[in-house]
């Protein structure tokens, strides 16, 4: 699945990405759902458990859409672990 990135200009910025704001990578849900290797469904269910928010933007008018950052990933694949799931 490729990424569904939202980035700002990271041209406007510094020369080095590394000191840029850069790229603000985020995931939707079905490339989330590949990416942990479980059905969209399940990964929705979770949002009643998991200790921690997940993030929505909408444009005005539009139905809010979820966004998974690299670093919630990793905590969502690290909250499955220790759930044995």
């Amino acid at each position: 699945m490729a990424p569904h990135p939202r980035t700002r200009s990271f041209l406007e910025g510094s020369e080095d990405l590394n000191e840029s704001p850069g790229l603000d990578l985020v995931y939707r849900l079905r490339a989330a759902a590949s990416m942990l290797q479980i059905s969209e469904t399940t990964l929705k269910s979770y949002e009643k458990e998991f200790p921690f928010e997940i993030p929505r933007r909408s444009g005005s008018g539009q139905v809010p859409v979820r966004e998974y950052t690299p670093e919630l990933l990793f905590r969502i694949a690290a909250w499955r672990r220790e759930r044995g799931l």
